[in-house]
């Protein structure tokens, strides 16, 4: 037993004060005793004691039992022998008003049998249990507890009303319900058990010691080894903590390798450190073992070796042709062609490229090669290295070999890097037609033009093996290097698109020509730019201005006005710069349209004038808190010092910190003149003078001043242009795009010219219009539909629409919705968007109304749909908010996490709404128009 005690010994005069057996009753019984004695209570308990009964009779009694159990129904033994029969256990409650033949219901026997050779230390038999004599060990008692004062216990209760006189009735209105609901009241307060205090008997210095079958108290006990499991005592018991009670030092059976498991097969050199560091709570320290080796690490961490480089190289041109096929492309060009076969010479790694409607194709294609490299370079093709495709395994292409006498060499199955050359190549031959179409924004169509034109740029290019011999292109190294490459004019000569008719002229190559009529004639192809989801507005003037614009500095240098331009607009190279060594910080604030929309619509109730300026080179005045220095322009080098840089005093256009660096420049400005900073929103200064305001609103060099303070607007007006070189526009008109017109009801603010310009740029101002953005209950899905061929319009003009939102929130829930499949649009995408631009045609005069003379209160309206995203099943918040009857503030947003009901998703509407509604308070606090009233939100029940 004390070994199964995680090594608690005795010493060896001690003894055991008492022991528990089956029954309650404390006995002396020394810890050293003689087996003589150790068989008498054997043979003692064996042959069943005086409180035995009938159970240990049977088992006394040499002769079995033949017959069968009443209550199991095996043979051998009688239903009062069963062992596992049990009785409820007595509860420790006492009451005035139980009688003898309802002491049954709570009494119980507790029997304990086991086999009689399994026994070390004590055998138990069945007995009853004395409550009345017999004291409970309660390691969860404080004290000891009885009910007989004559005990001598000290600290006790009683449930025997005759040997203790001063018990008094309880007085109380407590019952005590049972699990039947029934009330029992409670007369007296007793005890029927004696309890026997682990903690009490600790606080002596004892120590109890709980085993298997007894229980034993030592006046000492030492500890040999570390405890499995500990706890300490609190207020008189025992309490062992879930996370403190588990000793990590004493698992013996956890091993280096049962952690490297259950840390997911982590590193043992990671998991040494972790050990030494104690960084992991609940890690032991471990043995560590650099031997080790994890099975599942070999077979789950196993990769596979690169191949070695061949060794072989080609000695002439065409000993080895490499040859790979590109495809299936998922778009068919403008011939119907969906693959290419290509074929690299191992010498000179030239490549040729040819282009089929089908895998069959591919011999012959071979067949057209052999004879065309064959009769530029005067060698025969010796071998032919490809895969195991069954386009090179045909029966035809086989024996066409073997007339040719050209070996076929074969790739080993799944083993493509065999064939390293032709798949690098055509890698890299589909990186550079994705980057010319990408670049040039022309439809994938015109893919097997692009790649005829990339494997033409690729052959002229520097290679790592040596150049072909110059008989085999008929030209001499030095024409080879001053051969003009084909840049973007040479792709688009080939792919003339005017957009303006909507049509592409395209000469077709020589593979691509071949149409199911056999007519090689150039093809006129119609499309709309719709279908093809590229568009580019057509713009004569800025072809011819394209045109005449220098490309270089040379070819401007020739030009006077040119070089006065360039003297003017220097820039700095910012793209050069590096952070924290000459540029820190470049955020720079610029004002919320929110606040614009407000302070339109305070001008517009207060009748304040509303003056527009603008900085002529606003980032000139920045100053520089780091010394920077940049090389001397081009054509503006100093005669005597061209070696010198110059040293920068103020920002130029292009460096990062530019335009950090004119906010705290125009910041400083407006605070010595007595503008105070609106912590609502950091580009609004704000100056009051006994009750009247002067507002200067900044964005970047653009500014707003109103007010009705016109002495100090008419100052600040007078300095801001002896500080700075200004440009003053009068009344406000224009402003970041949004059309101002003030009325006799108060300000119009729209952007009709914009909505005019989006329409006719998307070629869709003579379309049909419709009366709402969106078809009623339409469900849009992410993955439904065919895919566009180019989604940089769709993106371009879902942007354009989001900033038509400005003054238009009727179709910022469309176009919240549209913007959610930017990444990856489908054609039912672009015609819903179609939809939102036949909306705008409808209501291009649309805008907002800021009334004059009528009450300025702040309300809000909120809502919320429930999973309208049929794809990530979130909700989508909606919120607006109006001052006075002019609307100031909306937004259309889809939540960022999902709703479990509606009622949570309108509590996150309800919720954004509230912070905005906070902001707008402390905006319209920052503008002297105090909020002394309880906005009104108005959201779902």
């Amino acid at each position: 037993m004390a070994k199964q005690m995680g090594g608690v010994s005795l010493k060896g005069e001690e003894e055991a004060l008492y022991t528990s057996k089956s029954r309650g009753t404390f006995q002396r019984y020394t810890g050293s005793g003689s087996k003589k004695d150790d068989d008498k209570v054997k043979n003692y308990q064996g042959n069943g004691g005086p409180h035995s009964g009938g159970a240990s009779k049977n088992r006394g009694n040499s002769r079995k039992f033949d017959g069968k159990c009443y209550n199991c129904g095996k043979m051998g033994h009688m239903a009062k022998d069963y062992w596992t029969t049990k009785k409820t256990v007595e509860s420790n409650i006492a009451t005035s008003c139980s009688k003898e033949n309802s002491e049954d219901g709570w009494d119980a026997e507790v029997l304990f049998a086991t086999e009689e050779e399994e026994l070390t230390l004590t055998v138990t038999t069945p007995e009853r249990i004395d409550y009345k004599n017999d004291w409970i060990v309660d390691s969860g008692c404080s004290n000891h507890m009885t009910g007989d004062i004559d005990s001598g216990c000290s600290n006790h209760m009683t449930g025997d009303k005759q040997k203790l006189q001063n018990l008094s009735e309880y007085n109380g209105g407590r019952m005590v319900v049972t699990t039947d609901n029934s009330r029992l009241p409670i007369t007296h307060i007793g005890m029927k058990k004696n309890l026997l205090s682990v903690a009490q008997l600790t606080s002596s210095g004892h120590y109890v010691l709980f085993g298997p079958q007894d229980v034993k108290v030592y006046r000492d006990v030492k500890i040999s080894k570390t405890p499995t499991i500990e706890g300490q005592r609190l207020e008189s018991i025992y309490v062992m903590s879930a996370e403190s009670a588990y000793v990590d030092r004493t698992r013996k059976n956890e091993t280096s390798d049962l952690w490297h498991m259950r840390l997911g097969h982590v590193s043992y050199s990671k998991l040494s450190v972790m050990v030494k560091k104690s960084m992991l709570k609940g890690l032991p320290q471990l043995d560590m073992r650099t031997d080790t080796v994890c099975a599942g690490c070999q077979y789950g961490k196993a990769h596979q070796l690169p191949y070695d480089e061949s060794k072989f190289k080609a000695k002439e041109p065409l000993e080895l042709v490499h040859s790979d096929v590109f495809g299936l492309v998922k778009q068919q060009s403008i011939s119907g062609m969906r693959y290419m076969v290509t074929f690299i010479d191992d010498f000179s790694r030239y490549v040729w490229v040819f282009f089929m409607n089908e895998k069959s194709d591919t011999f012959s294609k071979f067949k057209e090669f052999r004879d065309s490299a064959e009769g530029e370079v005067g060698k025969k093709i010796c071998c032919l290295r490809t895969d195991n495709g069954g386009e090179y395994r045909s029966n035809e292409f086989s024996k066409y070999l073997r007339e040719c006498r050209i070996r076929h060499q074969y790739t080993c199955a799944n083993t493509p890097q065999q064939n390293g050359a032709a798949e690098r190549k055509n890698r890299h031959l589909a990186e550079i037609y994705r980057s010319m179409l990408h670049a040039k924004n022309v439809p994938g169509r015109f893919w097997a033009e692009a790649m005829r034109i990339a494997a033409f740029v690729i052959n002229r290019l520097p290679q790592p093996r040596k150049l072909l011999d110059v008989s085999l292109w008929d030209m001499t190294a030095r024409e080879r290097e001053k051969e003009v490459l084909p840049d973007s004019r040479e792709f688009g000569d080939k792919l003339q698109q005017n957009m303006g008719e909507h049509a592409v002229q395209l000469q077709i190559s020589s593979d691509e020509s071949e149409d199911p009529n056999g007519d090689d004639v150039e093809q006129r192809v119609t499309q709309n730019p719709w279908q093809t989801s590229v568009y580019q507005q057509p713009n004569e003037e800025a072809i011819i201005e394209e045109a005449t614009e220098p490309e270089t500095f040379e070819e401007a240098s020739k030009s006077s006005e040119w070089m006065s331009a360039m003297k003017r607009r220097d820039r700095s190279r910012g793209f050069s710069q590096q952070y924290g060594l000459d540029y820190d910080e470049t955020f720079s604030p610029v004002v919320k349209l929110t606040t614009v929309r407000v302070l339109l619509a305070l001008a517009a109730n207060k009748d304040w004038n509303l003056w527009q300026m603008d900085v002529k080179n606003a980032f000139l005045h920045g100053e520089l808190d780091q010394e920077i220095y940049m090389t001397q322009p081009m054509g503006f080098q100093s005669q005597d010092h061209p070696e010198y840089v110059c040293k920068l005093r103020k920002t130029l256009y292009g460096l990062k910190q530019a335009p950090r660096a004119w906010y705290g420049k125009i910041t400083e400005f407006l605070q010595k003149s007595g503008y105070s900073v609106t912590p609502a929103d950091s580009s609004l200064f704000v100056k009051a003078n006994e009750g009247k305001l002067a507002i200067v609103l900044v964005y970047v060099d653009d500014l707003i001043i109103t007010g009705d303070d016109e002495a100090e607007i008419l100052q600040m007006k007078e300095n801001l242009s002896v500080r700075f070189q200004m440009k003053e526009f009068g009344q406000l008109k224009h402003f970041l795009g949004l059309e101002v017109d003030r009325t006799h009801e108060g300000i119009f603010l729209c952007q009709q010219k914009y909505a005019k310009d989006l329409l006719k740029r998307f070629v869709m101002l003579e379309c049909k219009s419709t009366s709402t953005p969106m078809e009623p209950n339409i469900k849009m899905c992410a993955h439904e539909g065919k895919d566009l061929e180019d989604a940089t319009m769709y993106r371009q003009l879902v942007g354009s629409l989001i900033y038509l939102t400005l003054t238009r929130p009727d179709i910022s829930y469309a176009v919240g919705v549209m913007s959610w499949y930017m990444q990856n649009p489908k054609k039912p995408h672009l015609e819903a968007v179609r939809r939102i631009l036949r909306y705008v045609k409808n209501t291009i005069d649309y805008g907002l109304l800021y009334k004059k003379g009528e009450d300025c209160k702040l309300v809000g309206y909120c809502d919320a749909d429930y999973a309208g995203d049929h794809d990530t099943r979130r909700s989508t918040t909606g919120y607006v908010f109006k001052l006075g009857s002019g609307t100031i503030s909306w937004c259309s947003k889809r939540q960022s996490t999902i709703s479990l009901s509606t009622t949570e998703a309108e509590y996150r509407a309800a919720i954004m709404a509230a912070q905005e509604s906070t902001w707008l308070i402390q905006l319209m606090n920052n503008l002297y128009q105090p909020v002394d009233y309880a906005i009104s939100l108005y959201c779902d029940n």
